[in-house]
């Protein structure tokens, strides 16, 4: 049976921690979702280094990395209206 674990973490100074959080052994593939409300300095800058420290140590794993959630067309859509 497959099962879905959702876990808030943090870039920056608050805990817990991205890397923390990232659960290796039988997990093959995660999303990290930005929720943030723009493609701003943290998704853009900040982001891509942990995950790409991830990438290298544990090439197995899919990391996906989704739209911030600010920009994803639901959202949108509901701030439009």
């Amino acid at each position: 049976m497959l099962t879905l674990q959702v876990k808030l973490a943090f870039l920056g100074l608050l805990q817990p921690q991205l890397l923390q959080q990232l659960v290796v052994g039988s997990i093959a593939e995660f999303s990290v979702v930005p929720i943030f409300l723009g493609h701003g300095g943290q998704v853009r800058c900040d982001l891509p280094v942990p995950i790409e420290q991830e990438r290298k140590q544990y090439p197995y794993m899919l990391i996906n990395v989704t739209q911030a959630v600010g920009e994803q067309p639901d959202v949108l859509n509901v701030i439009a209206q």
